[in-house]
């Protein structure tokens, strides 16, 4: 009701369809009619019992057929005495009398309400008009009222604005790019079409296909034979996973050089600590104390531990180029560790910065190349390297 007025009707002086009749028109509210099927197929049925119905005829004259003789005779009784049975009859035991049938000149059987239009034109400006009787035109104050107090500016049936609120008031979720769009294919649901698709050919045409025979494979087991959930063969010498590097080889034996890989990844932790050592010590504005004290504000409960990946973190933060493997190989090879390899597995962050702290000097190494505990060193002999030149 909010757009009354604002729109012209396009046709305006259209006639409705049908023939116009003389009868006196006295309102819209005459023209509306409801008709169910149930009246028609009574006024069908009515009006083919008129037609089959024969019409009554003229009632014949009654003629005397009473003699003097009969009338003399005391056997049979006269007519005073009948009309007193009559009077009798009609005063104790009353009956209506039979009606006689009218000719209507009712309307033709072809015209119905709905072959014809009855009444008259309504005039364009008539304000007795049928949309005015079905929905009557509201003052402008009571439609703003009504639309402050039920629209809110948002209609919620239909979730959508008026053309005039096409503002994003965020009433519905947001996109999701991730949702599925478009008409689903035509699957079958009962897996009919796969199962004769998996099905062997007829005509002595025999296609071997090879997910029929899987499924075969792992559901239909051979008679005298094992049944196994994997149809595959696989060979007795096949070797599973990844082979680890041996600790020592023949040249090092021979030259008696690095025999050990966990000397190498140590040498290479000491060297990485002594490159963050030189590291710091060019940096001017650097202090360890800075160090100690932000890794004390993640450590409430002040036991001077941490785990190794918040120390990195910790570093990382404060501009220290410091590699997680390295550091701790270092650190467990300087045993700072605290239930090493467990899930409470901690590191002592005081003298892991003491490590680094440029003012005190690493621990003794000790034997950098220890040889491993495989090899017996009784059988060992030093070699000289053999000369090229």
């Amino acid at each position: 009701m909010a757009n009354v007025g604002r729109y012209i009707e396009r046709n305006p002086g259209i006639r409705a369809a049908g023939l116009e009749s003389t009868v006196q028109f006295n309102g819209a509210k005459d023209c509306l009619f409801v008709v169910s099927l149930e009246e028609e197929a009574e006024d069908r049925i009515r009006a083919l019992c008129r037609r089959s119905r024969p019409k009554p005829a003229k009632r014949t004259p009654k003629l005397p057929t009473h003699q003097i003789g009969d009338i003399l005779n005391n056997q049979n009784p006269g007519l005073f005495a009948e009309l007193q049975n009559k009077f009798r009859e009609n005063m104790f035991h009353k009956k209506p009398g039979l009606g006689e049938a009218r000719e209507t000149k009712s309307k033709p059987s072809y015209v119905t309400n709905l072959s014809h239009t009855f009444g008259q034109i309504t005039q364009s400006d008539c304000k007795d008009s049928l949309y005015s009787i079905i929905l009557p035109p509201k003052p402008a104050e009571q439609v703003n009222r009504e639309y402050g107090e039920f629209h809110d500016k948002h209609i919620i049936s239909h979730n959508h604005y008026f053309p005039a609120e096409q503002i994003n008031r965020r009433y519905s979720k947001p996109f999701n790019r991730f949702n599925t769009f478009g008409i689903p294919p035509t699957l079958d649901p009962s897996g009919i079409k796969m199962k004769h698709c998996l099905e062997e050919g007829e005509e002595h045409l025999k296609i071997v296909k090879k997910p029929q025979k899987d499924i075969e494979d792992r559901t239909k087991g051979p008679l005298g034979k094992k049944y196994s959930w994997y149809p595959y063969q696989i060979p007795e010498n096949i070797t599973f996973g990844l082979t680890l590097p041996r600790e020592i080889d023949v040249r090092s034996l021979l030259e008696y050089t690095s025999p050990s890989i966990k000397s190498e990844k140590l040498a290479i932790a000491v060297s990485h600590l002594n490159m963050l050592r030189k590291l710091l010590q060019e940096r001017d504005d650097f202090n360890m104390n800075q160090v100690i004290s932000a890794l004390g504000k993640k450590d409430p409960e002040g036991h001077r531990q941490l785990q190794l990946d918040e120390v990195i973190k910790v570093l990382h933060k404060l501009s220290i180029p410091a590699d997680a493997e390295k550091i701790r190989n270092a650190a467990s090879h300087f045993q700072l560790f605290v239930d090493e390899g467990c899930c409470s597995e901690k590191v002592k962050y005081e003298e892991l910065c003491d490590l680094l702290s440029i003012l005190k000097s690493l621990p003794s190494i000790g034997s950098i190349t220890p040889l491993p505990k495989r090899v017996r060193t009784s059988k060992l002999r030093k070699r000289r390297p053999f000369n090229r030149t």
